[in-house]
């Protein structure tokens, strides 16, 4: 149960999303014991907001997960997702802040897990 959240300043319509979506989803399983199935990823394109330069691309990351990652599968996943920013809408790795937080209480459907 990740939840992702990729806010930018690179405008996003309907295809880039989905495309992204579908470049996010093989990178979960990075986090040991998450997998695309009980993912959720919100992305949010045409944000102001800037780091530096306000000419310059820039995102910022939240990954919520339920219970604690290793710190080695954490950087990884961290380092794949810059990646992809850059690949996809030209974020400078520099322009990228990604952030966790891993919770000990979790809901869905309607319970704690």
């Amino acid at each position: 149960m990740p939840y992702i959240h990729i806010s930018t300043s690179v405008s996003l319509d309907e295809a880039k999303k989905s495309a992204l979506l579908e470049q996010i989803a093989p990178l979960i399983p990075i986090l040991p014991g998450k997998n695309r199935g009980n993912a959720m990823v919100q992305l949010d394109g045409d944000c102001f907001m800037a780091m530096g330069d306000p000419a310059l691309a820039c995102a910022f990351c939240e990954v919520r997960l339920y219970k604690q990652s290793p710190a080695d599968a954490k950087e990884k996943f961290a380092a794949a997702l810059t990646e992809l920013l850059g690949k996809e809408l030209g974020v400078g790795a520099d322009h990228v802040y990604l952030n966790y937080m891993e919770m000990d209480h979790w809901g869905l459907r309607g319970t704690l897990i």
